[in-house]
């Protein structure tokens, strides 16, 4: 379950109510969003590394790192890195270019 509230505190959008775990991580890469296993488990969504395989299996590219990255829950920057995914301005275009060809 995605905690709305947890997302607008990290200042992404609020979910659509149709938006599952793998739906809402591609619309805010997609909108230029960085996401990170710490702010994916603030929001309700389970391990990040267990969903880029769906998202890659969507035929939608993106790119992964790993980075250190602050805890929303503790505010603090813990010494292991962790899982962060986001779109390129490229990667976006060719989204939005193959999102509106599915659309025709």
């Amino acid at each position: 379950m995605i905690h709305k509230d947890k997302c607008l505190e990290l200042g992404f959008p609020e979910p659509k109510p149709y938006d599952n775990q793998v739906t809402y991580i591609i619309s805010l890469i997609a909108k230029g969003y960085r996401f990170n296993t710490r702010m994916a488990r603030y929001c309700g969504i389970g391990n990040l590394h267990s969903i880029t395989p769906k998202i890659r299996k969507k035929c939608y590219s993106f790119t992964q790192d790993e980075n250190l990255a602050r805890c929303p829950f503790t505010n603090t920057i813990p010494t292991h890195k962790v899982i962060c995914i986001w779109m390129t301005p490229e990667q976006i275009a060719h989204y939005k270019k193959t999102k509106s060809a599915k659309k025709t």
